[in-house]
């Protein structure tokens, strides 16, 4: 007799951390099987046209340093006070919009196609804790692309 069980998602959430205050998170979100589909300009351009909106889409949230890399995305969002959404919502959102926007490219034969999900099913959430840890992030994130070559 075989048992199935399913998978669970690892808990991202930091205890006793309370995310409706102001702060600061460093996201990642990695393509399915880290293929590299953003490695063409019309799809970065995509990946870098999402993040520009989320600002337009939650008010009271701040896009900082960013970078859209071959097979992954870095992130920082600077989110004020509000329970109205949380960073799983937006990166849900997010995720969302660019799979749409993609698919509609595959469909115009502007790009590759991907097996079943765009993304991974999780992201990686790093909540920033001073401005020593703000600064770090956002060195990492400007020298990403060095590291990658």
């Amino acid at each position: 007799m075989v048992i199935l069980v399913e998978s669970e998602r690892k808990n991202l959430r930091l205890p006793l951390f309370d995310y409706n205050e102001n702060a600061a998170f460093y996201i990642t979100i990695c393509c399915q099987a880290r293929l590299p589909l953003f490695e063409q300009p019309f799809a970065k351009e995509i990946a870098l046209h999402w993040m520009f909106e989320l600002e337009k889409k939650y008010h009271n949230l701040r896009l900082d340093e960013h970078i859209v890399m071959p097979d992954h995305v870095h992130m920082i969002l600077m989110k004020m006070k509000t329970d109205e959404y949380t960073i799983g919502e937006i990166v849900s959102w997010y995720k969302t919009m660019t799979t749409n926007a993609y698919i509609a490219e595959v469909r115009n034969g502007s790009l590759q196609p991907f097996e079943k999900k765009l993304w991974q099913r999780n992201y990686y959430e790093h909540i920033i804790r001073n401005d020593l840890d703000l600064n770090e992030k956002r060195a990492y994130i400007q020298d990403n692309p060095r590291r990658w070559a």
